[in-house]
């Protein structure tokens, strides 16, 4: 009797351990699918860039409560961890904290900054279960304040097409096209 009733203890006691692990891996929700996505100069703000001012935008997932978000200036910084970046617990030159339900979509201009200087975005996101994503990191290099130079031209043997290379990589170009008559295409 006593064997029975330790097998039978045993069992319930098994399952009760397999049913809290199912249920307790069922609740939680991997890192990856709460985190925040960082737009680097957002397309309708393609020329808000410039050699002391970047334009970023903030868009963490839906189920957010809140998000943050960390610029600085140079390399990359590895070790970072994510409770405190939540928290804005890290120095920068421009960190923020924000309420997802007041501001789901966040863009945000940093000004006064130093031309041709790569600075540094990180984000990240705590939903309502309290799991706080993967930090999310994005590079961006200010302009150096000179218009860019052309260093090469190469006509193509159809004449139909000039390409042209520049001493740094060009984010929007306007072409005016003036034939040997003088009248130009756009």
């Amino acid at each position: 009797m006593h064997r029975y009733l330790f097998l039978l203890m045993t069992a319930a006691i098994t399952i009760f351990i397999s049913c809290s692990k199912t249920n307790e891996e069922g609740s939680k929700i991997p890192a990856e699918l709460v985190s925040v996505k960082v737009s680097l100069t957002p397309p309708d703000r393609l020329r808000a860039n410039t050699d002391s001012t970047i334009v970023l935008k903030l868009e963490p997932e839906d189920g957010t409560i809140y998000y943050s978000y960390l610029v600085t200036e140079g390399e990359r910084r590895e070790g970072l961890d994510k409770e405190k970046l939540l928290e804005g617990l890290y120095d920068g030159i421009s960190k923020g904290k924000i309420d997802y339900a007041k501001q789901p979509v966040t863009e945000i201009v940093i000004k006064n900054l130093v031309p041709n200087t790569m600075y540094q975005v990180y984000a990240v996101s705590i939903n309502k279960q309290g799991v706080i994503g993967d930090i999310t990191n994005a590079s961006i290099t200010t302009t150096n304040n000179l218009i860019p130079t052309p260093v090469s031209f190469q006509v193509a043997n159809d004449r139909k097409s000039l390409t042209v290379l520049f001493n740094e990589q060009i984010v929007g170009l306007m072409v005016k096209i003036v034939d040997e008559k003088g009248e130009h295409f756009d």
